[in-house]
């Protein structure tokens, strides 16, 4: 975050930029606000940067530098990037009437081959300052999102996991599976589609616990399908089900902004004790809409973790640790490819994080933290 709270996109990287970041309140860093720009009175579940600071984020390699394009200013571009002869500024204008990059045709990038020939790795860290505690967790990566090039401009909100080829590949259960599909987000989803997620936790359901347990569910690709109560001649597409609430069911007109519930997906949890008694009851039905995943990003919790704005708080039950089990898309009909392949089940990602705070313990602070991705259960029909 910025000197004022707000989220912003901070790098100490000194390689290029575009757009170009600017000056930061961190030594030696630059950096780029967040905006609104793409929810601000759309959707009436709140036009603040307060929606920036939770979500999911998604890195998209567009192609590979070809060594030889000249820029304008009469370097190449890979003169212009390489340190002692950088020049960001070049790069930036690139993409300004007139420019390099407008009328290249993408000769700027190489022409894909079918051999791998970069690399585009990563890891993600969440710091609690105060507590002293940081969780790490791996990424999910998506291999061979699309063939062509795809080099745009930086106010352009392509490539997206929509640039997709339709066509996907999902190994299950022992058999691997090749399907096509009408549009690119749809071979996306069929990738990340599974029936159940599945984590340990560990923890006391009050807010306040040491030992606590955020399981954090994401829907990467949900708002490619979901649309708005108000989009009367529009209806959410399979694997989604619901429409996202902007109206107020009285009379039709919109919500005020900041009161919608979303987009309410129910859906089923079960919590088993370390000893494999089955904690289900009406209390993990989830039905109300407090209990049901409405976001695209969502925490579900035991205690309290990361402090999220729309956590949904679930007790631990007889014991202070077990497995959870998170049941999607139990309502049909599947998603269902060009050839008829059925994947029931919702796209899904995410992790669990478990604390242990213990505070200051013989002048040591005593706090842990560690994730664990989710495990799935995929169904194949």
């Amino acid at each position: 975050r910025d000197a004022t709270g707000k989220p912003v996109l901070r790098t100490f990287d000194p390689a290029c930029t575009v757009p170009h970041f600017g000056p930061s309140n961190a030594a030696g860093a630059t950096e780029i606000a967040f905006t609104n720009a793409s929810y601000a009175g759309y959707d009436q579940a709140g036009s603040s940067l307060d929606r920036a600071k939770e979500g999911h984020f998604e890195v998209i390699e567009m192609g590979e530098i070809n060594p030889g394009f000249q820029l304008n200013s009469g370097k190449s571009l890979v003169q212009a990037i390489t340190p002692g002869s950088q020049d960001c500024a070049a790069v930036a204008a690139a993409w300004n009437a007139g420019g390099a990059f407008i009328s290249s045709g993408g000769a700027e990038l190489m022409a894909p081959s079918t051999e791998p020939s970069n690399m585009l790795l990563g890891h993600t860290l969440i710091i609690n300052v105060p507590q002293g505690t940081e969780y790490s967790y791996d990424p999910v990566a998506l291999g061979q999102l699309f063939a062509a090039k795809r080099h745009t401009g930086p106010a352009d909100a392509h490539p997206n996991l929509g640039d997709a080829d339709p066509t996907s590949f999902v190994v299950a259960n022992g058999a691997a599976r090749q399907s096509t599909w009408s549009t690119g987000i749809d071979a996306v989803s069929a990738v990340l589609t599974h029936k159940k997620i599945i984590n340990e936790y560990v923890g006391l359901p009050t807010p306040t616990a040491p030992v606590s347990t955020d399981v954090i569910v994401s829907f990467p690709t949900k708002s490619f399908y979901v649309v708005r109560e108000s989009d009367a001649s529009q209806t959410t597409r399979t694997p989604f089900r619901v429409k996202f609430d902007d109206l107020n069911d009285a009379n039709g007109t919109l919500l005020a902004d900041g009161t919608s519930k979303g987009a309410c997906e129910e859906i089923y949890t079960l919590s088993i004790t370390r000893d494999g008694d089955p904690q289900a009851s009406a209390f993990y039905l989830i039905q109300a809409d407090f209990f049901n995943l409405c976001w695209q990003a969502s925490v579900i919790s035991v205690g309290n973790v990361l402090d999220s704005m729309n956590a949904i708080h679930l007790s631990s039950g007889r014991t202070t640790s077990g497995t959870i089990n998170v049941s999607l898309g139990s309502s049909p009909p599947p998603f269902t490819s060009l050839e008829g392949h059925k994947y029931p089940g919702l796209p899904v990602a995410g992790f669990a994080i478990q604390r242990r705070i213990n505070g200051d313990v013989g002048g040591v602070r005593a706090n842990y933290g560690g994730t664990s991705m989710h495990k799935y259960e995929t169904g194949l029909e």
